[in-house]
């Protein structure tokens, strides 16, 4: 993780799973977060695996030049990138694990590098049916004039989780590789994560 938000908002959520399953939507308190809104977004996995703006910070609508609460998740990505990213999404809810991905933003033919931090949340009981999302530059901010994007393109993505030493880890099958918090750079790709 480089953007040093992406940490603590990722600490955040760390600290209210406390070694259990993933938070409750209820549980996430916007005071919290504050700091952080424009750059978040809820999506809700709807009726027939589509996925749907729940909530969508300032910052995101700016960049894209739209609202986006009640849009469909696809609606910033690339077209090509659609289904690759709405199964980046499924398979955080199905293992519920949070991720994180590498992504470019396409702006007036300008290629901005940023991280797209991903958690599961549950609305009920029966499991994850939400993510608590990120955008956030890779290093640095926003340029001022980087609006509307035309979307993003999905580089690569990883889960990652929290370590007792303090660090983070990238998760694969039976070795994951630690790294310190604020230097996760490179991530497993989504085709080496089990089905």
């Amino acid at each position: 993780m480089r953007n040093p938000a992406t940490t603590e908002i990722f600490e955040y959520w760390t600290g209210l799973c406390d070694g259990r399953l993933p938070p409750m939507r209820n549980e996430i308190d916007p005071v919290a977060l504050r700091r952080f809104l424009p750059h978040l977004f809820i999506v809700a996995n709807e009726a027939d695996d589509q996925l749907t703006f729940r909530l969508a910070g300032t910052r995101l609508c700016e960049l894209f030049g739209g609202e986006f609460r009640g849009m469909p998740f696809r609606t910033i990505w690339d077209l090509e990138e659609n289904d690759r990213a709405q199964e980046v999404v499924m398979q955080i809810l199905v293992h519920e694990k949070p991720a994180i991905a590498d992504v470019v933003l396409n702006v007036a033919g300008t290629s901005i590098e940023c991280e797209m931090l991903m958690m599961p949340l549950r609305s009920s009981e029966t499991g994850s049916d939400r993510v608590l999302g990120a955008l956030l530059p890779a290093d640095g901010s926003f340029p001022v004039a980087a609006r509307p994007a035309s979307g993003l393109h999905l580089q690569d993505w990883g889960f990652v989780e929290s370590d007792e030493t303090d660090g983070l880890s990238v998760c694969g099958h039976d070795q994951p590789q630690l790294v310190q918090s604020g230097l996760l750079r490179r991530f497993l790709p989504a085709s080496f994560f089990p089905q």
